[in-house]
């Protein structure tokens, strides 16, 4: 999402992270309300994984900010370019 907000004109990182959370909480949320009425949740897991995502979203939103622009990006761009190497090396291996 990141890289797309990029290629739409946007040079903030932290509007565009903002935004790239905003978009996977709607995302995420019409998901979410398909899995409650599909009867598939496990409650007593969900309160774990909600106290680990807030606590991940504050803590990497105060480090992000402590990091600085320049370095979130190089941050970002390094995992992209590292996920898609190693996507490319699973394919690479199966054929």
């Amino acid at each position: 999402m990141l890289a797309a907000l990029g290629v739409l004109g946007l040079t903030d990182i932290h509007q565009m992270n903002g935004l790239k959370n905003f978009f996977a909480l709607c995302i995420n949320g019409v998901a979410a309300i398909y899995f409650m009425f599909a009867h598939m949740v496990e409650w007593p897991y969900v309160l774990v994984m909600v106290a680990g995502a807030i606590a991940g979203g504050v803590g990497g939103a105060d480090l992000a900010r402590r990091m600085g622009r320049t370095a979130v990006r190089r941050v970002v761009i390094s995992i992209g370019f590292a996920m898609a190497f190693s996507l490319f090396l699973k394919w690479a291996i199966k054929h």
